[in-house]
């Protein structure tokens, strides 16, 4: 899709529902997708997958440096034998019939995982672990997952820095699963966490922010919210778009965070290749529109 203005660089692919093993298959030809598009960022934590994400990345891309790679600390990987076994008697035949219900399958198995695991030792056992997994000396960024003030001691602290000046991490900082509002911890240059108000743009900050929940809560604020945004609503409205089509309100939700500078990457989640390759058409025309 090299005809796009839309920024494909500002894309990032969110591995949580991506497994290995058995269904290695599968999601190659997803991440492949991803990669065809044109996205180089994939985000990974131990946990994703039942704890096969890393390994999937890991066969798919092993050796191809334009791949840039997240991993997190913090949230165990699940036992693998385990959740290779629950992974065989439930998410075959899930697979093939709801990728919604696989994503809640996922999110409740991967739930077993033990969290808030910061000391130094865990984590250094922990990113080893997922160097090996994602066949990788390295990585682009490395995130503490959902932690607490309490959590990040000077050792961490350490330890992390010394993989920037090893060169083993190119930038630390922290990742959540929901919007941090309030006192956010003070750790590295990375920030990662749901979107926020995608219609409110922010003063600069010093952090590199990632977002996710482009869709899900991009689009609520869409339907709740657009009419009170006349200049934008005109315009869509000029373009003929009907936002009652799933595809297009995803395109706009889209479009509306990449033109948001508070953003600087913007992970999202599909199984649906074609869907998806729709919705990015939908959203490079509503983003030359808008900017």
């Amino acid at each position: 899709m090299n005809d796009l203005m839309f920024p494909i660089e500002k894309l990032g692919f969110g591995c949580g529902r991506i497994v290995g093993g058995a269904n290695l298959k599968h999601s190659a030809v997803i991440l492949e997708s991803a990669y065809k598009i044109g996205i180089r960022h994939f985000d990974l934590a131990p946990s994703y997958g039942l704890g096969t994400a890393e390994d999937a990345i890991g066969a798919v891309f092993d050796g191809d440096k334009s791949v840039r790679l997240a991993t997190k600390v913090g949230i165990t990987r699940p036992n693998s034998a385990r959740g290779l076994s629950i992974l065989r008697k439930y998410l075959s035949p899930i697979l093939k019939s709801s990728n919604t219900l696989k994503s809640l399958a996922l999110k409740s198995l991967s739930s077993q995982s033990k969290r808030g695991i910061f000391d130094q030792e865990s984590v250094e056992i922990s990113f080893n672990e997922s160097l090996k997994r994602l066949r990788r000396t390295n990585v682009d960024y490395f995130l503490l997952h959902e932690p607490q003030n309490h959590n990040i001691s000077s050792e961490l602290t350490t330890y992390c820095e010394g993989l920037i000046q090893d060169k083993i991490a190119t930038r630390i900082g922290l990742g959540f699963n929901f919007r941090c509002y309030g006192e956010i911890p003070n750790f590295g240059t990375v920030l990662q966490n749901n979107i926020g108000n995608i219609f409110k743009h922010r003063e600069p900050v010093s952090n590199y922010n990632i977002v996710h929940g482009v869709f899900r809560s991009g689009i609520s604020q869409i339907e709740n919210n657009l009419i009170y945004h006349s200049d934008i609503y005109s315009k869509i409205m000029a373009l003929k778009i009907d936002l009652n089509i799933p595809t297009n309100l995803a395109g706009l939700a889209l479009a509306l965070t990449a033109l948001n500078d508070s953003y600087d990457l913007m992970l999202v989640s599909y199984s649906d290749i074609a869907r998806m390759s729709s919705t990015l058409r939908v959203a490079d025309k509503i983003y030359q529109a808008l900017r």
